[in-house]
């Protein structure tokens, strides 16, 4: 039952890693197509990102459910361990995205304060 329950949620995961990434692939040649630049690379990134914090706090889920706690694995524990990793994924993704978010904001006002500050110079 724990084997088909960490199947069931790693197929979730697997579908919505699928989907996003051909959401995030249409929506940059949508975005090509009427002249923009899409950020293909950090969009790719992100989504990684995402999911690899939705496999983090599903194995957490699991881990402390059944590895620390010891907890006995029968029809209930285990449905209530599925859904409490199905529900809490989903911050794990959140998180994943904010901090990918983070970085590329981070970098990207670092390059802009560079890019003042040789402006300022070749201005005086």
């Amino acid at each position: 039952m724990l084997t088909v329950s960490i199947i069931c949620i790693a197929f979730v995961i697997l579908c919505t890693f699928l989907a996003s990434l051909s959401g995030s692939l249409s929506e940059s040649s949508r975005l090509k197509k009427t002249g923009k630049k899409p950020l293909y690379g950090q969009n790719i990134t992100t989504i990684a990102v995402a999911t690899l914090g939705e496999v983090l706090v599903v194995g957490l889920v699991f881990y402390l459910v059944f590895g620390a706690c010891h907890v006995a694995q029968n029809a209930s524990t285990v449905s209530v361990a599925f859904m409490f990793s199905y529900i809490l994924r989903n911050v794990g993704r959140y998180c994943g995205t904010i901090f990918t978010w983070h970085i590329f904001l981070s970098i990207g006002k670092r390059k802009m304060h560079k890019q003042l500050e040789e402006e300022n110079k070749t201005a005086l």
